[in-house]
């Protein structure tokens, strides 16, 4: 929506900004291509404490895969930008820090959407995506246009936070499974 609403500068400027970001949830990505075959196993097999264990441990070691990233580009993230993409490019310092706080966030809520998936919760976590569409349309719209790229920034991470949330919720109400590091479910 930035490119509809802002100039072509600010949406470039906003898109390499945004694939920066990305990698701080790297970790969680690479983690959920490890656990989504156990995951399913486990549950199928009724093996709840083995699953939680592999839930928890997953979200740990994507935390500390994301911490490194987060940072490297809150502190140095001005100077990434200006020394790798130009000067011009420094104008998305704040909109980087604000999506990098954004997808920690979406990695210390851990593999909520995966683990909707693969215990046969597909539905929910597609509900999900579709709110926090719908979140994001909405807020691009009302901060895009004062706020330019920053608003963009702030829309998707509070997206980012509503998905989250209403995924982790769904994954303990329906799996009795808690998708944070260090905490446990009810079975």
């Amino acid at each position: 929506m930035i490119g509809v609403l802002k100039s072509a500068s600010e949406t470039g400027i906003y898109h390499v900004v945004s694939q920066i970001a990305m990698l701080v949830a790297f970790m969680l990505t690479a983690i959920n291509m490890v656990i989504a075959p156990h995951i399913a196993r486990f549950y199928e097999s009724g093996e709840f404490i083995k699953l939680q264990e592999l839930v928890s441990g997953g979200a740990r070691v994507a935390i500390l895969g994301a911490i490194p990233f987060m940072l490297v580009f809150i502190f140095f993230g001005y100077g990434i930008l200006a020394i790798v993409f130009g000067n011009e490019f420094t104008t998305g310092y704040t909109a980087l820090w604000i999506l990098c706080l954004g997808q920690f966030f979406n990695v210390a809520m851990g593999s909520v959407g995966l683990i909707l998936n693969m215990t046969g919760h597909a539905w929910y976590s597609s509900a999900g995506v579709a709110i926090a569409a719908l979140a994001n349309i909405v807020l691009n719209a009302l901060l895009i246009p004062p706020f330019g790229m920053i608003g963009a920034a702030v829309a998707t991470a509070i997206s980012l936070l509503i998905w989250n949330i209403l995924l982790c919720w769904w994954v303990y109400r329906l799996t009795g499974l808690v998708s944070l590091a260090y905490l446990r479910g009810r079975k």
